[in-house]
């Protein structure tokens, strides 16, 4: 498989089209930070959750992508290494806002 360019924030797009495996691979291989892909899907969810409210809640942005450039100076991880990832609001995550779909619990935060 031939070596791609390093992609940036400005060809943030292509990213979405890649599989996750291609994206880890592109990661472990230093060919897209992890930086570079936490602020493309951080811009991919400003662009789109006004329209589809997909996102109920989401983490600090400067946490986020200082976790990103954590994972970009250390060594590569686990076979999602890198990957942003969502979780459903049906699961429980400590400190995060979950609705479970139902205006009833818009404030609920687990502890």
């Amino acid at each position: 498989m031939p070596k791609t360019a390093p992609m940036c924030s400005e060809a943030s797009s292509e990213v979405f089209r890649l599989d996750a495996v291609e994206l880890v691979r592109r990661l472990r291989a230093r060919e897209l930070s992890c930086v570079e892909l936490m602020e493309a899907t951080l811009k991919r969810i400003d662009a789109l959750n006004p329209t589809f409210n997909a996102i109920v809640a989401i983490r600090d942005r400067d946490e986020l992508l200082a976790e990103a450039k954590a994972k970009d100076s250390g060594p590569a991880g686990g076979a999602l290494f890198g990957l942003p990832l969502a979780v459903k609001d049906l699961a429980a995550a400590r400190g995060m806002r979950m609705t479970m779909g139902s205006p009833l619990l818009e404030r609920f935060v687990p502890s």
